[in-house]
This record gives C-alpha cells, structure tokens and sequence, in this order.
C-alpha cells in the first residue's frame, strides 16, 4: 500500500513540477513578446518625431535661404539639390531611419500649394483642406510659412 501511494506522490511531484516550469516558460515567452510589441511602437513614435522635426528643420532652412518664399525657393534651387547640399555639409551622417521616413513627408505653403514633394504629390499639387488641417504647421518667427 505504502508503496501504491508514493507511487501516486511520486507522479503528482512530476505533474507539478512540470506544470510550474511550463507555466514559467510561457510567462516569460509573454512577458518578451508584450515588450517588444510595446517598444517597438514607442520607437516607431520616436523615429516619426524625429523625422518631422529634422524635415521641418530643412524645410526652414530651405525656405529661409531663399528669400522666404518656397516658390522662390523651389524657382532657384531644386528641393533635391537642396538636401544633397545639406547632407554634404553636415557633420554626422543623417540617421537612416530618418532618411526613410522623410520620403513620406511633403511642404506645402500656408494654401496648401506643394513645394516639397513626394511620391504622392507633386510640385504644384494642391493638398485638400481636410487633409491640411491634420498638418503639422511649419512656423518661423511665430508666423506659419506652411505644412
């Protein structure tokens, strides 16, 4: 008899243990697949951040070295040659997340004209009201120069 029942102790030991490190094991494997989801979505948040602000940044200085206008600007030197100057001249190399995700970003003027295009629209293309409103503004010396 004694030995029927350790038998049984000797079975539910096993069944226990086994269930504990399963149990553990699949809480880690949680745990890790919740962070990464939740981090990768936080660095995504920043990438975009960053690249609106360094777009935003270039646009200003685009749009200031040609007599603040982007028309006259856009009339005297290319966007592209624009950029290709800038990433000559700046000390560290642009951040190639940054460099991928300004290929999303356009620069309108304050009527929604484009001036700095990209695959979707074009220069001169008139970016709907609906759309401007969810923009983020481009504001030099407190005034909006565009989006």
């Amino acid at each position: 008899m004694w030995k029927s029942i350790r038998k049984i102790m000797s079975s539910l030991r096993i069944k226990i243990v086994i269930s504990l490190i399963g149990m553990s094991i699949f809480s880690v494997m949680l745990g890790g697949y919740s962070s990464r989801l939740i981090l990768s979505d936080r660095f995504q948040i920043v990438v975009t951040e960053r690249s609106t602000a360094e777009f935003s940044r270039d646009v200003l200085g685009y749009y200031r070295n040609h007599g603040s206008s982007l028309e006259r600007a856009y009339n005297e030197e290319s966007w592209d040659h624009h950029i290709a100057v800038l990433n000559q001249t700046r000390q560290q190399p642009q951040d190639p997340a940054a460099e991928l995700n300004s290929a999303h970003f356009i620069a309108t003027d304050v009527a929604g004209n484009v001036w700095v295009p990209n695959g979707r629209y074009q220069i001169g293309d008139i970016v709907p009201p609906s759309e401007l409103e969810k923009a983020i503004p481009i504001i030099d010396l407190g005034n909006t120069i565009g989006y």
